[in-house]
């Protein structure tokens, strides 16, 4: 049996199966409504906290990932071709990406407390980033310093551990 027919016939499974099955309404779009519902179901993941604990993660990834580009496209510009001092440059970096995670964390990521002034929330957000970022800085410290590591290795350890810490207060002080 040719590959072609093979291909068909999941497709047409594929199709049969969702056709049978209501598939919860993750986002406004119908097809990656289905192909988060495949992957929930390729990996068992059947309880709808954990569905919905698992989006607002990879939410969060995305957002985060997005903000470190905008801040790592800022930090080089402002370095290369403002000639702007570097740790002045990574402040301006910093503040913009905090900006634009914050806006971004609100919108997609997190179910936003409306009890709290929008003030109080930037502050209680920019208060944990400045944490997250001094915290990475001294998991640096210590990881390259003392322990004597691998600069990269020690900086995707520490990036990992600033995530969680930054998702589990984003997720404590922005949502209900």
């Amino acid at each position: 049996m040719s590959n072609k027919i093979k291909l068909k016939k999941q497709n047409l499974k594929f199709k049969q199966f969702f056709s049978q099955k209501k598939i919860p309404k993750y986002t406004n779009h119908e097809s990656i409504n289905q192909w988060i519902y495949s992957f929930f179901c390729f990996f068992h993941i059947e309880r709808e906290s954990s569905q919905l604990l698992f989006l607002k993660v990879f939410k969060f990834l995305i957002v985060g990932g997005i903000a470190t580009a905008i801040s790592g496209i800022i930090f080089f510009l402002c370095d290369t071709f403002l000639r702007i001092p570097v740790l002045l440059s990574n402040t301006i970096a910093f503040c913009v990406s905090v900006i634009y995670n914050y806006w971004a964390s609100c919108k997609y990521v997190f179910v936003v407390n409306k009890e709290k002034s929008a003030y109080r929330r930037f502050f209680e957000f920019l208060l944990f980033a400045l944490i997250g970022y001094f915290l990475s800085q001294l998991l640096l410290w210590i990881i390259v310093d003392i322990l004597r590591w691998n600069h990269m290795y020690s900086w995707f350890i520490a990036t990992i551990i600033v995530m969680v810490f930054n998702f589990i207060t984003r997720q404590i002080f922005l949502e209900k």
